[in-house]
């Protein structure tokens, strides 16, 4: 090994008291066998699994992993314990204006790194080009990792191929891992500003809550909570504009019998809407007409339910609810039991929009005549 090797090392044992106990030569004969390989990371891994632990790297070997996991955590727990430092140092307007310009900084990095190599573009056109580059990386690191020709591919190519790494990452992780992935970015999103207000307005004691030390289920169910308002929200607005029903028969229906248009999301919904206009029997009927609270047992907080439509017929009242026969179970199982209804609901699946004789037969058969409706 060169002299340059020979520094690197006595720079690598310096101040490590543990390390400068061993053999030096014998140490010096592991670094450049098991070290001078390893990408930056890796040897920062395992200098500190090695050191923290006091492993005689001599005798043992040291597993990888093992050290990569445990730099990983320990990282993390540095970066959390120093983050509460710096926000007790701090108010949050100036931990706003430092990541503000923390952000400027990047971005005017990015720019200046394009410019050097191009300078003939714009500010803006270097920014593009700077994230352009980015996805390319990626997308060799993906290339190289297929085991693919990167002669044969061009930009667009490389630029698609981007995401292949995170994906694949993704797709090793364990059911548990996934879960705790999708738990942290759930964490994170009822940190936005945005979020909060949304659920603050409906319960605002929300905000006194720590969210940061919310167990998994809570997080879930607020979440959760958060989705449901939006998409109340969105009905209220414009009822096309929801996107529940993506790739289902969607769009107006005009009621002769209620002198005005109604949304429709399914082609089950719209012939339920056309049985209901047909029906001699009954006098009108609205979509979507209202939305109810309930809550589900364990859960402190409100859910939203709206149903599909509520039929005036004979002097009484009943809700419809439209659904595919394979997702009623989970309909019943999730919100019919929890909701407290003032009325009589139906279930319409497909088997009950066969026809219109079979629609109003089990209308008939199925509704329930109660005084209290009358």
């Amino acid at each position: 090994m060169n002299n340059k090797t020979r520094t690197r090392f006595l720079d690598w044992i310096r101040n490590k008291a543990f390390l400068k106990s061993l053999n030096k030569e014998e140490l010096y004969v592991f670094y450049c066998n098991e070290l001078v390989p390893k990408t930056r990371s890796e040897k920062e891994a395992l200098t500190i699994f090695i050191v923290d632990n006091e492993i005689n790297v001599l005798n043992t070997k040291v597993n990888l992993d093992k050290a990569l996991v445990y730099c990983k955590n320990k990282k993390k727990k540095r970066a959390k314990k120093g983050y509460e430092g710096y926000k007790k140092r701090t108010t949050k307007k100036e931990r706003r204006e430092k990541q503000s310009q923390r952000v400027l900084k990047t971005k005017q990095g990015r720019i200046n790194q394009v410019l050097k190599n191009h300078p003939e573009l714009n500010k803006e056109e270097a920014l593009r080009k700077s994230y352009l580059n980015g996805l390319v990386k990626k997308g060799r690191k993906a290339a190289i990792q297929l085991e693919w020709d990167l002669n044969e591919l061009s930009e667009k190519d490389l630029i698609k191929l981007s995401g292949y790494v995170k994906k694949e990452n993704y797709n090793n992780l364990t059911k548990e891992e996934k879960e705790e992935k999708r738990t942290l970015w759930k964490k994170a999103n009822l940190k936005n500003k945005n979020i909060q207000r949304a659920l603050s307005k409906e319960y605002p004691g929300f905000l006194t809550l720590d969210i940061e030390n919310l167990k998994k289920d809570e997080i879930n169910s607020w979440y959760s909570t958060y989705v449901s308002l939006k998409t109340l929200e969105s009905i209220k607005k414009s009822p096309e504009s929801r996107s529940n029903y993506k790739g289902c028969k969607k769009g107006f229906f005009y009621s002769n019998k209620n002198k005005k248009r109604f949304w429709y999301r399914s082609s089950l919904e719209y012939k339920t809407l056309m049985f209901l206009e047909e029906n001699s029997e009954i006098e009108r009927y609205l979509s979507e007409p209202y939305h109810i609270k309930y809550k589900r047992s364990g859960e402190e907080f409100y859910r939203g339910y709206v149903p599909d439509m509520v039929v005036f017929y004979k002097d009484i009242r009943f809700l419809i609810e439209v659904k595919p026969k394979f997702k009623v179970n989970e309909f019943i199982e999730i919100k019919l039991n929890f909701l407290k209804l003032d009325c009589q609901i139906l279930i319409i699946t497909e088997e009950q929009l066969i026809n219109k004789i079979k629609f109003n037969e089990y209308i008939r058969e199925n509704i329930v005549f109660n005084k209290k409706d009358s």
